[in-house]
Parts: structure tokens; C-alpha cells; sequence
């Protein structure tokens, strides 16, 4: 008989052991610190990971570098004063949004933002894969068959056309989720003759 708690647990089952970097992870302080500033960057009552979707002209990579930027002034004797006067001319937003505070804070900061940059490329192509999929099966490929195509073939298209799914200018959006979609069509339907 199992005896269960109220969240759902059962008494007296073996705890799950986290895996070694799961740990390595939590005990890290760089990685801690930015995990923070993220988190600080989310908030909840006024924003939210989707709404870096917008940001798909390298705002984000580039605020990063701004941060990023300013460590070798810090390790040149420079106060965060001085270095806030003014933001890198690539920086991506007002100047008041401009606020450097130390080598530590910038840092993590710039780790955040890469962070957000990474999840916002994920969300893209991601949507991309969903297009695609949704384009091959409205154009008679089955679900299943156009998934797991989509999975076994993206990437390595993705790399052979040139494509980074996520930045302006070279990703296709949904005309080239239709076309790469009409061309695991074909696929499909070659296939099935053959059979």
C-alpha cells in the first residue's frame, strides 16, 4: 500500500538524486548570479521571456557586448561613473537605460542577456519548426512523418543554406517554412510510390 502526501509524494520512496551538474550548477556563483539577474529581469508584473521575441536585430547580444565592454576599462582603474557617461554607440537603446556598476555587475549582466539572446533564438526556431510542420501537413504530408523529418534533417539544412533561424535577414519565416515544407511533401509522396 502506498501512503501518499498531500502534494502527490509517496512516503517512504527513494529520493531522486540530482545529476552532477545539476548540482555543479547551483553551486557555481557566476552562474548563480546571472541566473539572478535574470530572474530580476523577468519580472513577472512587467515582463515576460516572450516579449525579447521582439528583439530580433541584435538588441540583446549587443546590450551584452556593451556590458561586456566596458571590463577592460574597470581593469584600467575607470569608475563605473565614468564609464556611464556614455553607452557604446552600438548600444541598442536610450542612454538611460545605459547603467554599468562594476566589473561583477556588468558581467553578469551581460551573461543574462546572452542567456535571454540563446532562449529567444530557441522560441524562434522553435515557431519555425512549427510552421513547417503545419505546412507539410496541410499539403498532405502526415504529422508524424513530417516531425520526424523536421528533426532528423533541420539542422543540417538549416547549416547548408546558410540560415539562422531567429535573426532578421536571414531567416525565412513562414515562406521558407512552406517551401522547405513542400519539399518534405515531395519526399513523402516519393516515398510512398515506392513502397
Amino acid at each position: 500500500m502506498k501512503i501518499t502526501t498531500e502534494a502527490g509524494a509517496v512516503v517512504g520512496a527513494p529520493l531522486v538524486r540530482p545529476e552532477p551538474w545539476i548540482i555543479q550548477t547551483l553551486e557555481d556563483p557566476g552562474l548563480r548570479l546571472i541566473a539572478r539577474e535574470r530572474d530580476h529581469q523577468l519580472d513577472p508584473l512587467r515582463y515576460r521571456p516572450e516579449d525579447d521575441d521582439k528583439y530580433e536585430e541584435g538588441q540583446l547580444w549587443n546590450a551584452a557586448h556593451g556590458y561586456l565592454s566596458t571590463i577592460g576599462s574597470y581593469d584600467m582603474g575607470e569608475t563605473p561613473a565614468v564609464i556611464a557617461k556614455d553607452p557604446p554607440e552600438y548600444w541598442p537603446w536610450a542612454a538611460k537605460h545605459w547603467k554599468p556598476k562594476g566589473s561583477i555587475e556588468d558581467l553578469t549582466r551581460a551573461g543574462a542577456l546572452i542567456a535571454a539572446e540563446i532562449t529567444r533564438r530557441i522560441r524562434a526556431k522553435k515557431r519555425f519548426v512549427q510552421l513547417l510542420i503545419d505546412a507539410a501537413v496541410a499539403g498532405g504530408a502526415d504529422r508524424p512523418y513530417a516531425e520526424a523529418q523536421a528533426e532528423i534533417e533541420l539542422d543540417e539544412y538549416l547549416k547548408s543554406e546558410g540560415i539562422e533561424v531567429g535573426c532578421k535577414g536571414h531567416d525565412w519565416g513562414q515562406e521558407g517554412a512552406q517551401a522547405l515544407a513542400e519539399d518534405l511533401i515531395l519526399r513523402h509522396l516519393e516515398q510512398g510510390e515506392a513502397q
